[in-house]
């Protein structure tokens, strides 16, 4: 038998005001393998799996004690089954370093010395990220992801293992069979949420993450958009609907977010990424005028609508390129925000990057697979959302207050409604 246990779950033990008790875990592979990791990471039932006990003990315990000790536990409670185990534990010379032992019950009633793995999650977890930037830093950031199809799942996943803590996801899709060619869930998870799917893969992709689901349109509930909004360091835009990303972009600018937007596009021959960033440079409103004429321009109109590219088939692998970029967008801005940055891991130096899984004769600059590109987007001066006061008075020829002012007067005018009348900002 393979046994693991965890620092967390052997401290947790050591913490408890009884002496002894049931030891609780999760058997897979028909036993073969033994997890003592707590309610947090198991990833399934808690069943019990033998006893364990504390001993009183700041030095060492030889192997004639320990066994009696393991002997004197067993008679004073109901014998051990087969393969279950047996946990004697005791403080080290440090707090934090117990000292643990594990015997095994055979099947002819002896106990035996069971090898186990000790694992410390969260600085083992971390340890392939050493040298690349301080994992610390993201473990404290929220990241808001909207849209978790097959370029918001993937983000999201990588993301995680990249170390990020905090996650809020937004969607109202359930996982559907069509679905699982590209995404990262798979048949266990039909007919879910596709929220509550991604929650429980995350949970089980990283022992520090948090997760929280909004299961709605984010184009049909302002205040929900708002606590959905509201703490995040940064948020994706991995929905489908140019609808949602245009929602999704007046809520981040409002509030100062930092967002990243990201598309593939129809059989999978490319995709691109977009970053806004307030206060300065351009939003994805102004994204979505400099591009206007490109894409209806493209000469496969018939199969390209940036808005609805899901709907065409295409293979997962080069879907996921683009979300992949995504992901890495994402993290160098997080980085950036906390002061982490590093050569390896710096901004992109351009607001716009274009990736082409296949070359497309007559569009961009691609003539071969695999090649990317970096365009800057200008601000739109006459922008709505990022220019709001020169877009009012260019457009209504009024201030900001003006046109509060005049909303404020019009509400006064309406007929009274059951309610409170909503306040004028």
């Amino acid at each position: 038998m393979y046994l693991v246990i965890s620092d967390e779950v052997l401290n947790s033990l050591l913490d408890e005001a009884e002496s002894d008790g049931a030891l609780v875990g999760v058997r897979v592979d028909n036993g073969e393998v033994l997890r003592l990791l707590g309610p947090l990471h198991s990833h399934g039932a808690l069943l019990p799996v033998g006893r364990w006990r504390k001993l009183h003990s700041a030095a060492p315990i030889g192997e004639t004690a320990l066994l009696a000790a393991a002997h004197a536990t067993i008679a004073s409670h109901e014998p051990l089954m087969s393969n279950d185990v047996l946990l004697l534990l005791y403080n080290g010379s440090e707090r934090d370093t117990p000292v643990c032992h594990f015997f095994r019950a055979a099947a002819n009633g002896t106990l035996e010395i069971q090898p186990f793995e000790r694992l410390a999650l969260y600085a083992d977890y971390r340890s392939r990220l050493q040298g690349l930037f301080d994992s610390v830093a993201l473990a404290n950031c929220t990241v808001g992801i909207v849209g978790l199809g097959t370029g918001g799942s993937v983000a999201a996943v990588e993301l995680a293992k990249a170390g990020v803590g905090h996650f809020r996801l937004a969607d109202f899709d359930r996982l559907e069979v069509h679905n699982l060619a590209r995404h990262v869930c798979g048949m266990r998870d039909l007919g879910r949420y596709k929220t509550d799917a991604m929650r429980d893969y995350l949970l089980n992709t990283s022992p520090i993450v948090q997760v929280e689901t909004f299961n709605f349109d984010i184009t049909t509930d302002d205040e929900r958009l708002g606590r959905f909004m509201d703490g995040c360091d940064l948020v994706i835009g991995a929905a489908d609907s140019e609808a949602a990303k245009s929602y999704l972009n007046r809520a981040a600018w409002e509030r100062g977010i930092g967002a990243v937007y990201g598309a593939a596009y129809d059989r999978g021959f490319g995709g691109d990424v977009f970053q806004a960033l307030p206060p300065d440079g351009p939003c994805y409103e102004c994204f979505r005028n400099a591009t206007a004429e490109l894409f209806n321009a493209e000469p496969r109109p018939d199969e390209l609508d940036y808005g609805t590219l899901v709907a065409q088939p295409a293979l997962g692998l080069d879907v996921s390129f683009p979300a992949l970029i995504l992901a890495r967008a994402a993290l160098t801005l997080l980085l950036a925000k906390y002061g982490e940055s590093t050569p390896e891991m710096s901004p992109f130096h351009a607001n716009w990057v274009i990736w082409g899984n296949q070359p497309v004769p007559g569009w961009l600059t691609f003539d071969a697979p695999l090649q990317s590109d970096y365009v800057d987007i200008p601000v739109d001066e006459h922008c709505p959302v990022c220019q709001t006061a020169r877009y009012l008075q260019d457009e209504l020829h009024l201030t900001a207050a003006e046109v509060t002012a005049e909303a404020a007067e019009l509400l006064t005018h309406l007929p009274a409604f059951p309610g409170a009348m909503p306040s004028v900002k």
